[in-house]
């Protein structure tokens, strides 16, 4: 299960969506406009990696 984080960018002109995969990988995907832009790519990434791993499936939501 990976753990997403949703943080207003610095420069406050959008935000970051942070994902600490099960295996301790970090990554960032940033410059959403939106936060629902950033929800939105949390659910879809959430769903592409249920299908690659269907007993998996679980998302932690964390703002910040």
């Amino acid at each position: 299960m990976a753990s997403y984080a949703i943080t207003v960018r610095g420069d406050q002109a959008g935000f970051d969506v942070e994902i600490v995969a099960r295996d301790g990988v970090r990554q960032t995907m940033v410059g959403f406009k939106t936060q629902a832009d950033a929800e939105a790519w949390i659910v879809r990434d959430a769903q592409l990696n249920r299908t690659a791993d269907p007993g998996g499936f679980r998302v932690q939501w964390c703002y910040s």
